[in-house]
């Protein structure tokens, strides 16, 4: 349930104001089953439909970049197409340029007609006089030594993208731990993990719902979702003024056709830092 799921999503924009929203596995889900005789068709398209919430509630949310992570042809009724996403608030912040990129660290062709293709998006934007640039990931997930050096290898080469000369803010599902080895490649690149520099000794755990999202309590068990910032302490001694989790009270629960659901699997993070002046950042 999509819908219901975009006006929590949208409800929760509205409340925070931040200036830039980063989304992952933003999906458009194509599924028509009816030629073999199994009554289902669904067309779901997330982003229009939380964009038309926004709209509703007189957020003015601009797409500023979309990269798509999967991208499979048609295969017996079902198509999945999955994105990240950066959304700015375009009656505050000033897009100067934008980027859409995919890894050259990736799996590629699962399967003839399956490609499974990581990247991120990025933006440098003008924001109450200062500049900075923003970008949204979503990192390979699964577990094996392999997949593990691959996550890294996506880290290392996304955080020389962003490179030193900009302030930058990263936000995305990471998919690996502290102290993991793609955890230790981004911030030996410099980047720093707000969650541990502003709340040292709180979990923050992030994932995760059930994939059915009917867990009336939060159930989380690791934390792989992650606000990072590079070349903000140099501005201001106090980096962050607060990182805090979304989603993860029994308040967040919607509507949903069954039972009531989460407005996401994840938790979601809202983060305010000074870059010169205060910015809202919400994942």
């Amino acid at each position: 349930d999509f819908i219901s799921r975009a006006e929590a999503l949208a409800a929760e924009i509205a409340r925070t104001r931040p200036h830039v929203v980063g989304l992952q596995e933003v999906s458009k889900i194509d599924i028509d089953l009816t030629p073999l005789s199994i009554p289902i068709t669904i067309h779901l398209d997330f982003l229009p439909t939380l964009l038309a919430e926004l709209t509703e509630r007189e957020r003015n949310s601009s797409l500023t970049a979309a990269r798509r992570n999967i991208e499979p042809t048609p295969l017996q009724g079902i198509n999945l197409v999955v994105h990240d996403v950066l959304l700015v608030d375009g009656s505050r912040v000033e897009v100067l340029s934008k980027v859409e990129r995919s890894f050259a660290h990736n799996i590629g062709v699962v399967r003839p007609g399956l490609l499974l293709e990581r990247g991120w998006v990025a933006a440098t934007m003008r924001i109450d006089g200062g500049v900075i640039t923003v970008a949204s990931t979503h990192l390979e997930t699964g577990e094996s030594t392999q997949l593990d050096q691959l996550r890294a290898a996506q880290a290392f080469e996304l955080a020389s993208a962003l490179g030193s000369t900009l302030p930058a803010v990263l936000m995305g599902d990471l998919n690996d731990v502290p102290g993991s080895l793609m955890y230790q490649v981004i911030t030996g690149a410099g980047f720093v993990d707000t969650w541990a520099e502003l709340r040292p000794g709180v979990l923050g755990f992030t994932c995760c719902h059930l994939p059915d999202l009917s867990n009336q309590v939060e159930a989380f068990y690791e934390r792989i979702d992650y606000v990072l910032t590079s070349g903000l302490s140099e501005t201001d001694e106090n980096l962050l003024a607060k990182i805090t989790r979304i989603g993860d009270e029994p308040s967040s629960l919607v509507s949903g056709p069954v039972h009531r659901i989460w407005p996401s699997d994840h938790a979601g993070l809202f983060a305010e830092f000074r870059v010169p002046a205060t910015v809202g950042l919400v994942e």
